[in-house]
This record gives C-alpha cells, sequence and structure tokens, in this order.
C-alpha cells in the first residue's frame, strides 16, 4: 500500500505543479483579454466559452475515463485499444465542429460571434484530440509529461493572446490564440506517445467502439451534466440578464475553475490505482478513497477562507477597478470550494466501482438545482443569484454522492473527515479578516502566508494529517519522467 500511495502522490504532485504553473498562466490569458475586451464583450466571449466547453465534454462523453480504466489494467494491450479508439474520437471531433459551427449560425448576433464560435469549436476538438493521447500518459501513471502539455499549452495562450491584444484583433483573434495553443499541446502530445510508447495509427473496430460507448454513456452524460452547471450561470445570464453582468460573474468564475483545478489535477492520478484497487476489494478501494478525501478536506477548507474572506482584495489585483462589483459574487461562489475536493473524487470512486450510474444521478441532481435557481433567481438578482445557485448545487451534488457511497459500505464519516480541517480553519481565519482595503499586494501576501503557516501548524498539532502519511510523502515526492511503467 505505501508504495502504490507513493506513486500516486508522486503523480498527484506533478500534475499539481503543473497545474499551479498553467493554471496561473492561463488565468493571466483571461485577466488580460478581460481587460481588454471589457466587462460586456468579456461576457460575450464568456458565453462562447460557455458553449464550445460544454460540446467538447459532449464529445468525450466519458471516453478517455473508460480509456484509461481498461489500459491501466491491461498495459499490454494498451496499442490495440488505443488505435482502435483514436479513429472513434477523430469523427467525433468532426462532428463536434459541424455542430457548433451550426448553433453559432444560428444563435450568433454578429459575424464577429460567429467567426469566434468556428475557431472555439475547432480548439475544442483539438484539446479533445490531446485528451485522447493524455489518456495514455494517465493509464501509464507518467503523469509528468500531462504536467509539460498543460504547461505548453498554456504558456502558448498567453503568448498568443498578448500577441492579439496587441494588434487589436478583436474577440475572433483571441480565438485563433485559442486554437493554435491547442495544436501546439496536441503535437507534443503526439511526440510523446510516439517516442516513449507506441507508434499512433488508426483502425476500425466496431466491437471496441460499441463497448466503449456502452461502457461510458452512463459517466459522460454525469460529466455533461457536470460541465453544464459550471456554464449554465453563463448561459442563463446571457439570457436573462445583461453582458455585463454575465461578465461580472463570468470573473469570478473563471476565477473558482482555477481553483477547481487543484482537486481535479490531484484525483487524476488516482483512476489507474484505484481500478487496480476495485479488482482486488471495495474496502482496499474504500481505504484508498477515504484517505484521499481526508487529504483534500485539508488542503479545501483553507482555501475556501482565503477566497470568502479575501474577494474583494482579489477581484481588485487581478481584473482590475472596473469588476470590482463582482468581489461579492465571488464571496458567495467561494463557499463551493470545499465541496469541490471531495467531489472530484466521485466520478472514479464510481467508475472504477461500475456504478456509473450513481453518478449520472447525483450530477443531474446537481444540475436540477442549478437550472432551477438560475431560472428563480436571476432575473432579480443577476450575478448574485447565478452565484447562489452554483452553491446549493454543489452542495446537492456532495450530498448526494456521499449518500450512496455510505449506502456501498464507504466506511467513513462527515465527521470523521472533515471536522479537524474545519476547526483548524475557523481557528485560524481571523489572521484574514484584519486584511483591509488599503493594503498594498506585500501586505496581503504576508497576511495569508501567516494564515498558511499557522493552519499548517494548527492540522499537525490537531492531527489533522496522520504520521503515516508524512512517511508516504517523503518517499513520494521524488517526481520524475522516466518511471517505467
Amino acid at each position: 500500500m505505501t508504495a502504490a500511495a507513493g506513486r500516486i502522490l508522486r503523480n498527484s504532485a506533478w500534475g499539481l505543479a503543473g497545474e499551479v504553473a498553467s493554471g496561473a498562466l492561463f488565468f493571466l490569458a483571461f485577466v488580460l483579454l478581460a481587460r481588454y475586451l471589457g466587462a460586456s464583450q468579456f461576457g460575450t466571449f464568456s458565453f462562447v466559452l460557455a458553449l464550445t466547453g460544454l460540446f467538447q465534454v459532449l464529445a468525450d462523453f466519458g471516453l478517455t475515463t473508460i480509456l484509461v480504466r481498461d489500459m491501466s489494467r491491461d498495459r499490454s494491450n494498451a496499442a490495440s485499444k488505443f488505435s482502435a479508439a483514436a479513429l472513434l474520437f477523430g469523427l467525433i471531433s468532426v462532428a463536434t465542429i459541424a455542430i457548433v459551427g451550426q448553433l453559432g449560425y444560428w444563435w450568433s448576433s454578429s459575424l464577429e460571434v460567429l467567426s469566434t464560435c468556428l475557431v472555439m469549436g475547432a480548439a475544442s476538438a483539438v484539446t479533445f484530440q490531446s485528451a485522447a493521447f493524455a489518456a495514455i500518459c494517465r493509464a501509464h501513471e507518467d503523469m509528468g509529461f500531462n504536467a509539460a502539455a498543460s504547461i505548453t499549452l498554456r504558456l502558448a495562450i498567453v503568448v498568443l493572446v498578448f500577441g492579439a491584444i496587441r494588434v487589436d484583433a478583436g474577440m475572433t483573434g483571441i480565438a485563433v490564440a485559442y486554437l493554435l495553443g491547442s495544436l501546439v499541446q496536441c503535437l507534443f502530445f503526439c511526440v510523446v506517445v510516439r517516442t516513449r510508447y507506441f507508434p499512433v495509427s488508426w483502425r476500425i473496430d466496431g466491437a471496441y467502439w460499441k463497448y466503449l460507448l456502452a461502457q461510458s454513456y452512463l459517466v459522460g452524460l454525469g460529466m455533461v451534466f457536470r460541465r453544464s452547471v459550471v456554464n449554465a450561470g453563463t448561459l442563463f445570464l446571457a439570457a436573462l440578464a445583461t453582458p455585463h453582468a454575465t461578465g461580472l460573474f463570468s470573473a469570478g468564475l473563471r476565477i473558482m475553475q482555477i481553483i477547481e483545478l487543484i482537486p481535479s489535477t490531484l484525483s487524476m492520478p488516482l483512476l489507474p490505482p484505484f481500478s487496480r484497487f476495485a479488482q482486488e476489494s471495495t474496502e482496499r478501494l474504500f481505504q484508498g478513497l477515504g484517505h484521499a478525501m481526508r487529504i483534500f478536506a485539508v488542503i479545501g477548507f483553507p482555501l475556501c477562507a482565503c477566497v470568502l474572506l479575501l474577494a474583494g482584495e482579489i477581484m481588485r489585483f487581478t481584473f482590475g477597478p472596473g469588476y470590482g462589483d463582482a468581489a461579492l459574487v465571488l464571496s458567495v461562489m467561494s463557499l463551493a470550494i470545499a465541496l469541490f475536493f471531495p467531489t472530484s473524487l466521485y466520478l472514479i470512486a464510481f467508475s472504477v466501482l461500475g456504478r456509473q450510474r450513481f453518478y449520472t444521478i447525483s450530477t443531474g441532481l446537481c444540475l436540477a438545482v442549478n437550472v432551477s435557481l438560475d431560472i428563480a433567481l436571476i432575473p432579480s438578482l443577476g450575478a448574485m443569484g447565478a452565484a447562489i445557485a452554483i452553491v446549493a448545487s454543489e452542495l446537492a451534488f456532495f450530498a448526494c454522492g456521499f449518500f450512496i457511497l455510505r449506502q456501498e459500505n464507504f466506511g467513513y464519516s462527515i465527521f470523521s473527515l472533515f471536522s479537524r480541517p474545519l476547526f483548524a480553519t475557523c481557528l485560524t481565519s481571523p489572521i484574514l479578516m484584519a486584511v483591509d482595503q488599503s493594503d498594498s499586494l506585500p501586505a496581503l501576501v504576508a497576511y495569508t502566508l501567516a494564515f498558511g503557516l499557522t493552519y499548517i501548524l494548527l492540522i499537525f498539532a490537531l492531527k489533522g494529517i496522520r504520521n503515516e502519511d508524512l512517511a508516504i510523502m517523503k518517499s513520494a515526492f521524488r517526481p520524475r519522467f522516466n518511471a517505467q511503467p
């Protein structure tokens, strides 16, 4: 168990390091384009992103998750499985571009919006192809390559977005920057897969396609529901409110999405080993799941407190004074951060258990709550209504998934997993409350570091992280590219 956990944490370290660096670059790109476009145009561009992002998930539809699961269980046949899946992925990508183009033609208010939709649709299709190549690295537990590819993509986007702004290329130019960055990432993965694992080929295998679709459709529905929750607020605000309100909400939502990368990145390396744990016994799987949830809670609660209490300062130092009204929206949405961490494990847990329908049920409930509250609250509350809907839907998602896990004999309670990190966060939060709006950026960083260090000391004092966790982490944080499969 120690060796397996060490490998998990080593890959998590690679993934987290990559996402911290690439997330910072991606956030920089969004700050640049938000300041360049202004709140109203940024709201329109966010609508296009939400639309094309939803179709990217529709294209995947859980296929890469099932492919990683299958290749990690039988690596000797990974090349054969991927070559069969690759042609299916290519056909789906072409169909996705065609559908997004048609929807863009129907819904676009101008030629610029239509061209932006078409280019971003192509970028989403290329990103889907990159995700297929990334599945090979995930199955072989070589997350260092995924981290490097993520940084490559975000760095390319930052440079290209900056160039588009300098030449005043507008929304379409920004979309072209995204497309070119996606192509760079896809080329990176092509080179890695061909040189390290096996040559890429395409072949028709109707039986495997049927198997993949049958195994993935419930996961795919859940992923679509999950992405729809993220994008529903933007889409409903575009329909029921003003572009300015959409822009304010999108600014706060972008910060939330950057933070959500942390649990999603940490959970990625868990799919291959958890698949093997599930083959051994449900008890073994649930031990690993409980271990992961405890560590995730230790990370999630202080992050939630930081964003909740420093929302005004975060918006002021990032998006600028034009987005000051988004601070309260971000404060409300920040309550969902503590829920992002445990729920990021649901897809993996239910997939390896063979209970994909439970993930679909949980995400379906989450979406239903979100849409209902968006329709009820946005006309009167605008961006704030969308923020409330996100928090309520995340709470419903967490409660439903955790209840189902308990019914499957998951032997950990909410109190045992979350009480100590919550208590430590509450005790140390007054440090953040001392921050004043007149404080400079160095002062803000100092307060945040003081909060973080105090929290870490208190977590150790409360034994929120156990001795065996420290031993595993000490042996695991030695990432390397050339680890043998």
